[in-house]
């Protein structure tokens, strides 16, 4: 294999810890400092930031994917056209609308007209 892919993949079993642990203290930080002043909630701490990190990414699916049961659409194209297949229209492409079924309100010059 070549040593470039080692290299990069040793740096990333070094740092993926680092990164991890940097991380779960800016949540445990931020979660301290705004949701007892906010709320007056719990402060919480780095196992349970950690807990906090974990449950946003299986809800979400973050960085990764997961969390979604939809499929994923390789393009805006492949999305419209599954929306087609299954009768649903965008808010934009409603179709063509017939003219007996536009009325026109009147303006005011022609409400001042039918009065007199």
């Amino acid at each position: 294999m070549n040593s470039k892919y080692y290299k990069y993949r040793w740096m990333w079993i070094l740092f993926a810890p680092v990164i991890l642990v940097v991380v779960g203290l800016v949540v445990m930080t931020l979660w301290n400092w705004l949701i007892p002043a906010i709320f007056n909630g719990p402060m919480i701490t780095f196992w349970q930031a950690l807990g906090i990190l974990l449950l946003s990414k299986i809800l979400t699916g973050g960085p990764g994917g997961g969390g979604s049961r939809h499929k994923r659409y390789s393009s805006r194209s492949d999305w419209r056209k599954h929306m087609q297949d299954h009768g649903h229209h965008s808010h934009y492409d409603c179709g063509p609308i017939a003219a007996e079924d536009v009325t026109v309100a009147p303006t005011e010059q022609e409400n001042n007209d039918e009065t007199k």
